[in-house]
């Protein structure tokens, strides 16, 4: 479908829209999928960004209401005295030696860990969080938080958007960072 109407509202990044079956709207299940990416902006200014996107594909597609959203924030932070992040990561998470290498046939590229939070009273989000060092440069770990709020959503409830925006956005920049920035040498 032409969605050039949408993309006319975000001129500096425009809006992508990925549709599950992209021969038609009648899609199955119901089920779309719309990606909003975070250029150079303010948290606040991409929540109401996404808000808008939801409403312009749930208008077009004429969607009554939605059963999840899932928000995914991802960064890279540079540990300060940090030189190769792989080893960092290799000693504090997974202690692969020179057997293990040898073993293997070959060191690893990247080092990375994955851990999923449930949801809690006061965050119902399941938090699926990547920690991993980052290819394009050694100085640097890549994070990312895909969080999943799970519930009826109704067309007029867009404060739910904004709070799986912000509640994946603080999980990832307050506890994970805290605690990773605890295992500093």
């Amino acid at each position: 479908k032409d969605m050039g109407d949408v993309e006319g509202e975000f001129s500096q990044n425009p809006i992508t829209i990925e549709l599950i079956d992209s021969d038609s709207t009648t899609l199955p299940n119901g089920k779309t999928i719309s990606k909003e990416e975070w250029p150079s902006i303010s948290v606040d200014e991409f929540i109401n960004r996404s808000q808008t996107a939801v409403k312009l594909v749930s208008n077009e597609l004429k969607i009554p209401g939605f059963v999840a959203v899932q928000a995914m924030i991802r960064c890279l932070v540079s540990p300060q005295g940090v030189d190769d992040c792989r080893a960092w990561l290799n000693k504090r998470f997974v202690g692969m030696n020179e057997a293990d290498v040898l073993a293997l046939g070959r060191a690893p590229g990247l080092f990375g860990l994955r851990l999923a939070f449930p949801g809690t009273e006061d965050d119902p989000g399941l938090h699926n969080v990547r920690i991993e060092s980052f290819g394009g440069d050694n100085r640097s770990i890549f994070m990312e938080d895909a969080a999943v709020y799970s519930g009826q959503i109704a067309l007029d409830q867009w404060d739910k958007i904004e709070n799986s925006v912000q509640g994946s956005y603080d999980f990832l920049t307050g506890p994970v960072m805290d605690w990773l920035g605890g295992l500093a040498d």
